[in-house]
């Protein structure tokens, strides 16, 4: 999935990039690239976040319902 979403958000920026260079803007292609690198960069925490929270019940075994339900019996105590 990250990949996926690796690769989409370099087919906007390119898309971008091309859109504002083909009209003859001023605007410099690579302010325009990092923009949106910096955009899709914020975008992308959260997402690796997951990544990284699901590897860990991946190799902890369990499944996100076992793990709140957990958390919910420890808070009750």
């Amino acid at each position: 999935m990250t990949g996926v979403f690796c690769s989409l958000g370099m087919a906007i920026v390119n898309g971008i990039v091309y859109f504002i260079t083909s009209d003859g803007s001023t605007v410099n292609p690579t302010i325009a690239i990092v923009v949106c690198s910096i955009v899709f960069g914020i975008i992308a925490i959260p997402i690796v976040g997951f990544l990284g929270f699901h590897i860990y019940l991946a190799i902890r075994g369990k499944t996100t319902r076992e793990l709140l339900k957990h958390l919910e019996s420890s808070s009750e105590e």
